[in-house]
């Protein structure tokens, strides 16, 4: 049977300077925004590869080129920047 009491203890518990909770939320956070970011770079990618079709200027290419060259670690460190505002880091990850 579930039991709502005990998975408020579990949540509140403390790990380092974090409650299980916030760690949750950090997770949450993380798997958001990479998931976010992977669909809008596809969504904006395809709509202005569309317009650089249709125009002769480089600048709009450029961008299309710059955009497809985006991978999965920097929507990772992005993701991972965004999750660690909802926990509390050492002060040397805060000067970052």
């Amino acid at each position: 049977m579930f039991d709502s009491r005990r998975l408020q203890d579990f949540l509140h518990v403390m790990v380092g300077p974090n409650e299980v909770q916030q760690y949750g939320y950090a997770l949450a956070v993380f798997v958001f925004v990479l998931v976010s970011l992977y669909i809008l770079k596809g969504i904006v990618l395809e709509r202005i590869a569309r317009v650089a079709k249709r125009t002769h200027t480089k600048l709009d290419d450029n961008v299309v080129r710059m955009l497809s060259q985006l991978h999965w670690p920097f929507f990772v460190v992005l993701s991972l920047y965004c999750g660690l505002f909802f926990i509390i880091v050492p002060p040397i990850i805060n000067k970052i």
